[in-house]
């Protein structure tokens, strides 16, 4: 009898461990938040807004490589946050049909062209306006 009640207890899970391995839909957005606050924390610490004491341990005499290490442990972060949205999207990627090189460079003058057409407009329009406002303050 007591070596069933022993197999039984070697087959509980424990709590803690059970805890540990179960993922909750607001620990990615946790894990968002923590990240962005260590971004933020080595920012601040490499302007020097923020500033750490000579005398604390283990960091006061490297302040600039505490802040390295926010900044990449903040990336880290944000890297493992974004994992789980981006994953469902790369089996789709084989399933595109890329354009060809003609195809593309074909587009990208299109794209071009345009820009530069609404610039000209745009500066067109800045001109108008600019003589536009001279001719009104000439008459006030």
């Amino acid at each position: 009898m007591a070596i069933k009640e022993k197999k039984d207890a070697l087959q509980q899970k424990s709590k803690f461990l059970e805890i540990l391995t179960t993922e909750y839909k607001w620990e990615t957005y946790l894990l968002l938040v923590l990240s962005l606050v260590a971004i933020a924390l080595g920012s601040l610490l490499f302007t020097g807004t923020l500033t750490i004491d000579e005398a604390t341990p283990i960091i006061g005499g490297n302040a600039t490589l505490f802040a390295w290490l926010m900044v990449i442990v903040g990336g880290i972060g944000m890297v493992l946050f974004a994992i789980p949205f981006f994953r469902p999207a790369v089996p789709e990627l084989s399933k595109l049909s890329w354009p060809t090189w003609k195809v593309f460079v074909a587009n990208l003058t299109r794209v071009f062209i345009f820009i530069l057409v609404l610039v000209f407009v745009l500066l067109l329009y800045e001109a108008f306006l600019k003589a536009f406002n001279g001719k009104i303050s000439e008459l006030f």
